[in-house]
This record gives structure tokens, sequence and C-alpha cells, in this order.
């Protein structure tokens, strides 16, 4: 028995072959969709990280906390004290065994030599261990340079800057009570060390910087000091004695340092990955970004409240969250980074409703700056200031998530 094949009928030949050319054309126009969202994508990356290369270029240029015209001796000074906690006047570990303070003028041509040639060694075998914390009290007797240095000294103490102030300084010391350290001068020896200039001017005539000063010269009267350089060593939190003698320290402070430094126990220090919440499969990836926005709102709202406080943001055991918010790169173009961070997640939240390849494009594009300004501010941390803040990391944790839900989105058939 013959089984006879049905063939198809005219139309039903023409409705899949118009079926073919439908998928045919869906396939070119998602290849061309995608192919304009690479270059979308491409477009936003480039002119994102443009921008945050133009803005990190002007504020470098405009700004006068800029390194290029540093003094000499700034680079040697940064990589002694690099990575060695400051706080305020002190260098060092708070938690060593001895403390030596020393009571130095500015313009002492002896102070200089001690900072140059004696001072490098304590602190490579006897502060960087963690044996020996130093602290430093500016009295300015010797004339109107000392007290113009001295000034500047006690405002760069409140930037926890105040041995790289000092130490560059010594490196670039004029003839006593020429004239020399006027106020071009100081702004270069503060550039040298990083602080950020404008703040310092200011603050140096300013009640807490003149109370530093006072307070040195008081200690100075009860230790009976009335030469520089001199010293009080002993232990730490216990009785402190003279040292005398031209550079005293060098003498005793291995002594103390032997006879009170019992083993130190290191602390670990507490990695901040800054994970924010993870999207669940489910959550729209517009959702995903709105909430990371909203908490990193409230990150930035924190730290810009902070900086204009005036106080300590909270800080965990491994971070110096102090040092990063008063270094230089707190501030872009004057206006704390805080709140600029605080203007570009709204921005990122804000453009999410906006609609269609516009909106898509939008957030992309602010994600991707967000993303190579948090990279630059990282890299300051970690190879500029020399010290990191949680905050500063979550956040960067924060959009570096945003970045990359906003590139799939943007990439999203």
């Amino acid at each position: 028995m013959t089984q006879t094949v049905k063939r198809p009928t005219r139309a039903e030949r023409r409705a899949a072959a118009r079926a073919r050319r439908e998928e045919r054309e869906r396939a070119a126009a998602a290849a061309a969709a995608r192919r304009r969202r690479l270059i979308e994508l491409a477009a936003v990356t480039v002119a994102a990280v443009a921008l945050v290369a133009i803005a990190i270029a002007f504020q470098g240029a405009g700004d006068d906390t800029s390194s290029g015209d540093a003094p000499v001796g700034s680079a040697e000074s940064a990589a002694l004290l690099r990575g060695i906690p400051q706080d305020g006047t002190a260098l060092g570990r708070p938690d060593a065994p001895v403390t030596l303070i020393e009571f130095a003028d500015l313009q002492c041509p002896f102070c200089r030599d001690y900072s140059v040639a004696v001072m490098p060694e304590i602190v490579e075998k006897y502060v960087r261990t963690g044996k020996v914390r130093l602290e430093l009290r500016v009295l300015r007797f010797l004339g109107e340079d000392s007290e113009r240095a001295a000034q500047l000294a006690a405002a760069a103490a409140t930037q926890d800057r105040m041995w790289q102030f000092v130490d560059i300084f010594y490196r670039n010391q004029g003839t006593e009570n020429s004239g020399y350290a006027d106020d071009d001068f100081l702004r270069g020896i503060a550039r040298g060390a990083r602080m950020n200039v404008s703040r310092a001017m200011t603050e140096r005539s300013g009640e807490a910087a003149e109370h530093l000063l006072v307070a040195a010269e008081e200690q100075a009267g009860r230790a009976g000091i009335s030469s520089t350089p001199s010293f009080l060593v002993g232990p730490t939190d216990g009785r402190l004695e003279q040292a005398r003698g031209a550079f005293a320290g060098d003498r005793v402070v291995p002594a103390h340092a032997r006879r009170t430094a019992g083993p130190l126990v290191d602390g670990a220090a507490r990695s901040i990955t800054g994970a924010g919440p993870e999207a669940r499969p489910r959550l729209r990836s517009t959702t995903a970004i709105g909430v990371l926005a909203a908490v990193g709102i409230a990150v930035a709202a924190y730290l810009t409240w902070v900086h204009y406080a005036g106080i300590e943001p909270l800080c965990t055991r491994g971070s110096d969250c102090g040092r990063v918010q008063s270094s230089e790169y707190a501030e872009l173009f004057g206006v704390p980074v805080a709140l600029v961070g605080l203007v570009g997640y709204a921005a990122i939240l804000g453009s999410l409703r906006i609609r269609g390849d516009a909106g898509l494009v939008g957030t992309a594009f602010l994600a991707l700056v967000g993303l190579a300004f948090t990279a630059y501010l990282t890299w300051a941390e970690l190879f500029r200031i020399g010290a990191v803040c949680q905050w500063c990391l979550f956040s960067a944790g924060l959009m570096t998530i945003i970045a990359v839900i906003a590139v799939v989105r943007l990439l999203r058939p």
C-alpha cells in the first residue's frame, strides 16, 4: 500500500518563508542592538575615564596641595615615615613601651642635624618595630621665622602630618631669621608633606594650633628645657627623665628599649571588603542598583556630616579613617569628596527613573565615573596617604557592584 505525502500548499509555503525571514530579521536586529550597546558601553567608559582624569589633572594643577614642585627631601621623608601611625604630635604605636619626647625649634641647626643624621635610625630600628613612640614639642623662641614655622607645624598635627612637615622643613632649612619662612616657603613644605595646604594655612592661626604650641612651651618650662634639641625619655605612661647632651636621644633610646621593651604582640588588621548586598536572581537589576545607591547615599551622608562637624569618623582596627579624611585627597576643588560621592549616588538613583536607552546609558556612565574615581581614591590611600578608611573601601565596593550591574543592564538585549 503506497503512502501519499501531502505537499504544503502555496499559503503554507509563503507562511514558512515569512517566518524564516522574520527570524533572520530578528537575529540581525539583535546583532545590531548588541553592536550598538557595545559601542555605547565603549563610549561611556572612555567618557567616564576621561572625565575623572581631567578632574584629577585640574585638581593637581589648580589646588595648592599638588606635589609637582615638591621641595628637596619630600620623597625621602615619605619613604622614612610611610606606614608608621601618626596621631597629632606622636609618631609610632600608642602601646610602644618607651616614649621619647623631643623639644625642637624648626630654625635650630642642631635640631636639623639630629633630624637628618640620627632620627632616621631611631625610626627604623625602634619606632617602626613598635618599641618606641616619638612625640614632638615644637618651640618658637629663635625669632619670627620660628613663630611662623611652628604655627604651620601645629596645623599639620591636626592632619597627622606633623612629622613629614618638620622633616622636610629641616631638609630645606634656611639662614636663621633671614625671613625665608614666608608663606610661599611654608606652602611648599606643606605640599611636600602632602597636606591639605589651604586648610592648614587657615588653621595655623586658630585656637587649636595655639593651644598645642602653648602646651609644648609649658611642658618645656616644667621640665627645665632651655635649649634644643632636648629630650625626655622613659616608659610610656610612666615617669620621663631628661636625657642631657647633644643628640642624647640616640644614646638613651636603645638603653630604654632594651630595658623595658618586652615581646610585642602585633594586632591582626581586619580586612574591609566593602561588599554590598548580593542581588538575588529574582531581584531586578534596577531595584538592585537603587538599593545599593541608597546605601551609598547613607555612607556618603555620614562622612559629609563628619567632615563639616570636624569630628573623627568611627573606625575599626586596621583602618586610619581620620588620617584619610584629613588628607589632601579628602577634597576635590575645595569640596569634600564625601559630598561629591553623595551627589554621585543620588544622580545614579535619579537616572533609574529615565526610560529607554537614555536611562541605561546614563546609569552606566555615572556608575563608571564613580568606579574610576573610587579606584583613584583607593590608589591614593594605599600608595600616597599610606592609610585606608573602611568607609572609603566600603563605598568603593558598592560602586564596583553598581557599575557591574549597570554594564550588564546596558548590554542585556
